[in-house]
């Protein structure tokens, strides 16, 4: 029984390690979904879509059949404001929320982040935007839930002896500044069509901020570079072909991750829309790592999508092909607009 015990205690000890050595310079908010979450790929992307004010919720559960899981969950807000200095242009602003956390220690990031975007509309069919956020951290873990080797006398567990891991830790909490820039072309290709083409680049953690909690040399943010394209082509009044790619770089690490949807109207009217979407993506690490279907749901100004990560990769041992569901919710407003043809702009 001892030594059963003794396993346990190890094995909380090598998780504890796992997590401070790896996780805090390994894993940034990171969602299936990339295109239901706007801030998070690209500051550029604040107050580029259709209407008039956006609010948008994120949840995603990753890897609950592992110890070390994550749990992410976001929140945002953008819009579109005109100041008189700036004539006839356009600026995107908004606000983020996220919230992310792993393994029994419960090491969690916390992230509020501002945005703004420079819309410029080079004409009726094109607009080129560029998008700073600025983002302040707040990173920590709890102890509480912890066992270590150094708690074992021999025979039993005793929590009461010093686990001797606090001169390996600096702090059990860490605050930073987040910055992220961003360019994003926007394309309509025809008036009162759905065919839009997306595409833009985006840099995080320029600043490379020390996110380490344990003492030692610093441990700096890697920076967080991506590309990405999103496009709808109408075939149809009642059906569109959507493809999506991301590609993202973050020190040794890289991710390509590619989709494919179609999208079939029950009412293709806008101010009546009625859609529902079927999906399928594939995302690369290495040689591969998941597959992951997706449904989504639009109503007039809402939007619902789910999505469910079935993993492939050699982790699959670890977490019997389960990857993790995904939930994003989307409400869009839109005020009424008097027509003005000279002044027509593609959102």
């Amino acid at each position: 029984m001892n030594k059963i015990l003794l396993l346990r205690i190890a094995l909380s000890q090598f998780v504890f390690v796992f997590l401070f050595i790896n996780t805090l310079s390994a894993q940034d908010v990171h969602f299936t979904q990339f295109y239901h979450s706007p801030s998070n790929l690209n500051p550029a992307l604040t107050g580029v879509f259709h209407g008039d004010e956006r609010f948008i919720v994120n949840y995603r559960n990753q890897w609950a059949n592992v110890p070390v899981d994550y749990t992410t969950f976001a929140g945002a807000y953008d819009g579109r404001i005109n100041p008189k200095f700036l004539g006839k242009k356009t600026i995107g602003v908004g606000a983020q929320f996220y919230y992310d956390q792993a393994g029994d220690s419960n090491l969690f990031n916390t992230k509020l982040v501002g945005s703004a975007a420079y819309i410029h509309h080079l004409n009726e069919r094109n607009a080129l935007s560029g998008g700073l956020g600025l983002g302040f951290s707040f990173r920590g873990y709890s102890s509480d839930n912890l066992n270590y080797n150094s708690q074992f006398d021999g025979e039993i567990f005793n929590e009461n002896l010093a686990s001797g891991e606090d001169d390996l830790l600096d702090t059990s909490t860490k605050f930073f500044l987040d910055v992220s820039l961003g360019v994003n072309w926007h394309h309509n290709k025809k008036k009162y069509t759905r065919s839009t083409l997306d595409a833009g680049v985006a840099l995080f953690h320029l600043n490379r901020p020390a996110v380490n909690l344990y003492n030692g040399d610093k441990e700096k943010l890697d920076g967080r570079f991506n590309l990405f394209i999103d496009g709808t082509q109408q075939l149809h009044r009642r059906f569109d072909v959507r493809g999506r790619g991301l590609a993202q770089f973050k020190g040794p690490e890289s991710e390509l991750l590619l989709g494919l949807a179609g999208r079939f109207f029950l009412e293709p009217h806008r101010s009546k829309f009625l859609a529902i979407q079927l999906g399928i993506a594939y995302r690369i690490f290495d040689e591969g790592d998941a597959w992951a279907p997706s449904i989504e749901f639009q109503y007039k100004s809402w939007t619902l999508g789910f999505s469910y990560d079935l993993n492939v990769s050699e982790f699959q041992a670890a977490t019997n092909k389960n990857g993790g569901p995904e939930l994003a919710l989307i409400y869009r407003t839109a005020k009424a607009k008097t027509l003005d043809a000279k002044n027509c702009k593609i959102f």
